[in-house]
């Protein structure tokens, strides 16, 4: 199960990557969802989200639940711009956790400030579908977070 689990979160990762690269600035995740005319990458980035899923950024106080994820894309998009995304490490942590590494590249809206990063993603994932992605700035906290350590 648990190579499964790493294929389902690199898939996850490597869709939204897709998504960033084909989403047009002027439009709402929301609306798109609400409307049904999502572009086939978000399409597949949902698909592989449990209905009830969690998202905890690493740049927000905010958890989104379920389809209010949208809106923390949402804001996300809103707040940046040329935002790109490389999956750059995806790793089997226990029977029902993954490490997705990723590194987003970013320019502030309104600041202008260019931020390439590198963030852990603590997936969890229950019956083939992703449940909850909780992101940190440091590897060794998002060990700790599961549990573990280096």
């Amino acid at each position: 199960m648990s190579q499964q689990n790493v294929d389902v979160v690199r898939r996850f990762f490597e869709a939204v990557e897709r998504f960033l690269e084909s989403w047009e600035p002027s439009q709402s995740m929301v609306d798109s969802m609400r409307a049904g005319d999502a572009p086939p990458e978000a399409t597949e980035v949902v698909g592989l989200l449990s209905p009830e899923a969690e998202w905890s950024p690493a740049f927000s106080s905010e958890t989104y639940r379920g389809q209010d994820i949208a809106r923390g894309w949402d804001e996300l998009l809103e707040a940046a711009e040329n935002y790109s995304l490389a999956v750059l490490e995806v790793i089997e942590l226990d029977d029902d956790r993954v490490l997705g590494v990723f590194g987003p590249s970013l320019e502030g809206r309104s600041s202008g400030i260019q931020v390439n990063a590198a963030i852990f993603a603590v997936v969890t994932l229950r019956d083939g579908l992703i449940v909850r992605v909780d992101e940190y700035t440091d590897r060794r906290d998002a060990l700790q977070a599961a549990g573990l350590s280096e």
